[in-house]
Formats: structure tokens, sequence, C-alpha cells
């Protein structure tokens, strides 16, 4: 007996919120699902000839010129639950498409909870991106798809930029339990260390642009950190142009941020923004200064430490920082991997005290499975509510 109790449904709702547009597989889902736009709709159908009579229902509801929908997610919860059947069906859909006149005007994607790309392993964890709960169609209109793609000129390098991200990842977010804080949506419009930057790097030896420094996915990780385990200070050592800081007081109200920079990107022709209530000390975070204004600072939740990246500067740092009031200590680019930043990895690999956790994710806007970057925290007691 088929089951219409929407539970197909709610699972599908759940997938699209929390991984398609939870981990931005596709940048242009998240408008049409914000202004319900997007139809979900479990099939009834008991053969696949009835599968098929549903899509030209569908297609003729999206042909409206009053429709209310913009696409539709024909959901197979039922049947389809080979994925070699699925495939002979998606055919026999291109077939109904064409038959029925809808070429250039309908395109037909689909997912499937055992889907796999040809030439990939079953495992490999690339088949996540049209992995779904259940067997669905994914009925689009052409039209939008063209403005889609001429809206976002860096569309063909989406796919690369998904196979990284689930390849790096070790699991999924959970379709279980409360929905999580969408931190990717939050910093959506911010912009990181990408491909862009990465040219920049690769010429100059120095990343000189005013954008936060950093790989989104790890930032997004330790936004996860701030917020599981209540940060409400905060101290920056190494700004940069300030990005990083605004962005995590924009999203978190600290009750006190501060930051520490001897303003290098200005020297660079760059502008340091700080949100109004930083306090901020310019200069070097080894004086005595600095030491001094520390001192005054008092308890800090959680310091961040991204200026000299020499293994001496970051001994140093670490070495001044924990002596004042603080619940963690964070560094930025322990992985090391350029000439550059050795230094922090040979510094983070070294502290054999205390506890560790390290927050190091695939740096996907890059295209790569791997970190180039990476973020360590360490605490002198057992007080973290969650690792990274």
């Amino acid at each position: 007996m088929l089951r219409h109790d929407m539970a197909a449904v709610d699972d599908v709702r759940k997938w699209v919120d929390r991984i398609v547009v939870g981990l931005d597989l596709c940048p242009f889902a998240q408008d049409p699902l914000v202004h319900g736009r997007v139809r979900f709709e479990e099939s009834r159908a008991t053969s696949l000839e009835g599968i098929m009579i549903e899509l030209v229902e569908e297609m003729a509801l999206l042909s409206d010129p009053d429709a209310e929908a913009d696409t539709t997610l024909l959901i197979v919860p039922t049947l389809l639950g080979d994925f070699d059947t699925f495939l002979d069906a998606i055919a026999l859909a291109e077939e109904v498409i064409e038959q029925t006149g809808k070429t250039g005007i309908f395109q037909l994607a689909h997912f499937h909870p055992n889907y796999r790309f040809e030439g990939t392993e079953s495992d490999d964890p690339g088949n996540r991106t049209n992995q779904s709960p259940h067997p669905i169609l994914h009925i689009l209109r052409w039209s939008d798809v063209r403005r889609a793609m001429h809206d976002n000129p860096g569309v063909g390098l989406i796919p690369e930029r998904n196979l990284a991200l689930l390849r790096g990842l070790p699991t999924l977010p959970s379709l279980e339990g409360p929905l999580d804080t969408d931190f990717r949506r939050a910093i959506c419009t911010d912009k990181f260390w990408d491909r862009h930057t990465q040219r920049i790097f690769e010429a100059h030896g120095e990343a000189i642009e005013d954008c936060v420094l950093q790989n989104r996915e790890e930032v997004i990780g330790l936004m996860e950190f701030i917020e599981k385990n209540q940060i409400r200070s905060y101290l920056e050592i190494g700004v940069w142009t300030g990005r990083l800081t605004g962005l995590l007081h924009r999203e978190f109200s600290f009750n006190r941020v501060a930051a520490a920079d001897e303003g290098y990107a200005e020297t660079k022709g760059l502008t340091i923004n700080l949100p109004a209530d930083v306090e901020f000390f310019r200069g070097d975070s080894a004086s005595a200064e600095f030491e001094a204004w520390r001192e005054k600072l008092g308890h800090i939740d959680l310091v961040f430490i991204d200026g000299n990246h020499t293994y001496p500067g970051v001994c140093r740092d670490f070495a001044i920082n924990r002596r004042y009031p603080h619940r963690f200590l964070a560094f930025h680019d322990i992985t090391g991997s350029n000439r550059w930043t050795s230094g922090v990895k040979k510094f983070w690999d070294g502290l054999d005290e205390g506890h560790k956790w390290e927050i190091i994710r695939p740096h996907a806007e890059l295209g790569l499975e791997h970190s180039t970057m990476g973020i360590g925290i360490w605490s002198g007691t057992v007080e973290a509510e969650d690792a990274p």
C-alpha cells in the first residue's frame, strides 16, 4: 500500500535544506526555496507509466503563466529503488519530454539513494552530490537554467568544487534532529581565499587582497565551535584587513572583541576595517606594550593567533597569551602547506600539553580535497563542548 503521509516529502525537504543548500552544492537552489517556489510532490503512481503521466502533469503546471512554482521535485518513494531501473526510467522520461514537445523548455535532473556517476566506484564520496533520500525526478525550466548560467559565469567550476568538498568531508550533516545554525548561508556573500586570491598569491608570494584570508569551510567549523562553546569574547592577533574579525562579530555580537596588528596590509595599499567597538592594539604582539595592553584586556574566551607564522614567532605568541586569562587559544595555518606557514605546523605538531582540536577541511573553493590551511584550538583544561 502506498504511503501518502508526507514522510518522503519531509525527508527530501531536509536533504535539500541541509545538504544541497546547506553545503552550497547548488548555488541556485536557495532563492526559489526561500521564496516557496519549489514544488515537493510525492508520486502516487503504481507503475512506470503512472510516473510518466505525473511528469507530464507537472510540466503542464509549470507551463502555466500563473504557476506558483519554478521547479518540481517529483519524489518516488515506492518505485525505482534499483538504480539501473531508475536510469531506465530517466531515459524514458527524456523520451516523454521530447514526444510532448517540451525539449528546450524543460530539463530533467535526477537523484537517487544509490546514485553512481559513470566511471566512479560505488563508495566514491563524490557520488553523494546526487544521492538523495528517495528517487527524484527534478523538473527545471530551461529558461531558468540559462539565466542562472548567465548570472554565474563560474558555474562550470561547481562540479569540481562539490567533488572536492564531498571527498574531503568525513561525514555529511545529519538529516535527523534539530536544524543547526546555517553559518554557510550567513557568510555566503563574504569573500574568502578563492581561486582569484590564489592566483595573486602565486604571482606575488602574498595574497594582497581585501578578503577573509582563510578557507571558508574551516571558518564555518570555527563558527560551529564558537556557538557550541558559547564564546562571548574574542581577540584576533594578525587581522590583515579585519574581515574575519568583522564577520565573526557580526554573526555572534561578542560581549567583548579585540584585535592586534602591526598594519602590514596598509603597507600594501589596503585598509584595515574593524567594527567600531573593537579594542585595537596597533603594534607587535611580542612587544612589552602588547603585554601591558593584553593584561588590561582581561579574560578572553577565544584568542585567534594568525600573525607571525615563523616557528619562534608562534612560540612567542603562545607563551605570551597563555599567561593571561582565556579559555582557548587558536592557531591558523597548522597544516604548514607552504614555507611561509611551516613554522605554525612545527609548533602545533610539537605542542604536547593540554588538549587540542583540529578544524581541517577541504579547500573546496580551490577545487582541492584537502586543506591548505587548518585551524588548531588548544586549551589547558578539558572544557570544550564539542570537538570541531
